[in-house]
């Protein structure tokens, strides 16, 4: 279930960046920045395909890997982060299955939009 929901999120990522690249010269000069042929850039950038789609492509695979949403702080998610943002945060661990239901992620500690245009952290050595 986790990985469809890291799967899900990267792909999102990707169309909602892809949104973001609004003009076509645009669209074709940040992938070519990232690694992407001059002919798969001009072929996804003058695709009349949405960006859902397009979040699929080659191109975005390529220009937005898995390891550039690390870099952002996006890295795998595991149980206990998804149990720390469904938990409420004044629950008691102890007795959580008087609050257990159906619950929505809904958190401000995710701003997606602040990840994607902050510049990727400098690795420590």
């Amino acid at each position: 279930m986790l990985e469809g929901l890291e799967k899900w999120l990267r792909h999102r990522l990707r169309s909602v960046i892809w949104k973001q690249w609004k003009r076509g010269t645009v669209r074709f000069d940040e992938p070519r920045k990232r690694g992407v042929g001059k002919d798969l850039a001009a072929q996804t950038a003058g695709s009349a395909h949405g960006p859902w789609r397009l979040a699929k492509s080659p191109a975005l695979s390529i220009a937005l890997p898995n390891a550039y949403f690390d870099s952002l702080g996006i890295s795998e998610i595991d149980g206990s982060l998804v149990a720390q943002l469904a938990e409420p945060p004044d629950a008691d661990p102890c007795d959580r299955e008087r609050w257990r239901q159906p619950t929505y992620v809904d958190s401000p500690h995710l701003n997606i939009r602040a990840l994607v245009t902050q510049e990727p952290p400098a690795h420590q050595n």
